[in-house]
């Protein structure tokens, strides 16, 4: 799609799926940065999905450039935005150039101006500062930072800034004990993301079992919860299906939630989950409806390989990049010629993160 498509589609009124298309194609289509970034911002004044919002924020974060910093910083503190945008403008800004945010985030800690979800998040950032030097440190939102690649032997590994290994030398063994750990509200949040990111990275149907139970049960953090569910969209396992359906359909839930659980089915699949993705893109929250939308364009990914060009942008949906070996892709005869000539846009809607880790 060429730079100038992109734009205008980036600041007008089209659908939310056009508008998804642009924003994830932008990063590859603009003619610099700086660029890049005054239309984002230009698309910020008329734009009025929390989704949309939210995600150009996120893509200002992951764009990684001090530029960015300024409409991040005012996105933060303005009141009149929803708390989702205000807390992925704090993951961007804790991404981009955290030490020089401190301030920006002990405004909204515990006691301060923010929401609950707004809260933990600076809370975060602050903790992430902190321990930036120890081994296994985590990013604010791993969210920001992440890359999944598939090795030659087919063994899976995630690519954060940190905390790709989780706890070092973790074994299946120490599931109990992790899951104790990120069940445990009364630990730091900091603490409990270590082990849901230890357990990512055990990748088995035990470790994403525990990682379920804790998406359900846990019952003081959005900002935890929404992590949680982001990380089973990672594993993709279908051990994870049920307990993701059921945060999406619970009304009670925060939206954050409910939206990054639609997400997350969108990158499993199956004939359950698309019913229940169509029901909810009538959703009463907008932001949820808007997910489904964007899942069920997920699922065509999956289930029509050869259409990766017109809807490349559901793997930055799914705010994953995924790598696989060339030898390890299995289709069906009929279709290997498609699958080869899209190899190379494959490749390239694939460098959805930063370029120093994405």
């Amino acid at each position: 799609m060429p730079w100038e498509d992109v734009a205008e589609a980036l600041v007008g009124n089209g659908p939310i799926t056009d508008k998804y298309q642009a924003l994830f194609m932008a990063q590859q289509c603009t003619p610099s940065t700086a660029v890049l970034l005054e239309t984002l911002s230009q698309a910020l004044l008329s734009e009025r999905s929390v989704l949309m919002r939210h995600e150009i924020a996120y893509l200002m974060g992951q764009i990684g450039d001090v530029m960015a910093v300024p409409e991040l910083r005012r996105l933060l503190h303005s009141t009149e935005e929803d708390e989702v945008t205000r807390h992925e403008a704090a993951e961007g800004l804790a991404a981009i150039d955290p030490e020089k945010c401190i301030q920006d985030f002990e405004r909204y800690t515990a006691g301060g101006e923010g929401t609950h979800l707004l809260a933990q998040t600076c809370e975060l950032a602050l903790e992430a500062i902190k321990r930036k030097d120890e081994p296994g440190a985590l990013p604010a939102c791993v969210c920001q930072q992440f890359d999944k690649v598939t090795s030659a032997a087919g063994s899976v590994k995630y690519l954060s800034t940190d905390p790709a290994e989780g706890y070092p030398g973790a074994t299946p063994e120490h599931i109990p004990q992790l899951a104790e750990e990120l069940q445990n509200e009364v630990l730091p949040l900091y603490k409990r993301y270590q082990a849901m990111f230890t357990l990512r990275n055990l990748d088995c149907a035990e470790a994403v079992a525990r990682l379920c139970d804790s998406l359900v049960q846990d019952q003081g953090s959005p900002c935890f919860r929404h992590e949680v569910a982001f990380v089973l969209g990672q594993l993709e396992s279908k051990v994870a299906v049920q307990a993701l359906l059921k945060k999406l359909a619970a009304r009670d839930e925060h939206a954050v939630v409910r939206h990054e659980a639609a997400i997350a089915l969108g990158s499993i699949g199956g004939v359950e989950v698309e019913e229940t993705l169509q029901v909810h893109v009538a959703d009463s929250e907008p932001m949820v409806a808007e997910s489904c939308e964007v899942a069920l364009l997920s699922l065509i990914h999956i289930s029509e390989p050869t259409r990766l060009l017109s809807i490349s942008y559901a793997v930055f949906c799914l705010k994953k990049k995924k790598t696989e070996n060339k030898k390890s892709i299995k289709v069906k005869k009929n279709e290997k010629k498609n699958i080869q000539n899209n190899q190379e846009c494959a490749i390239t809607n694939n460098s959805k993160r930063k370029t120093n880790n994405k």
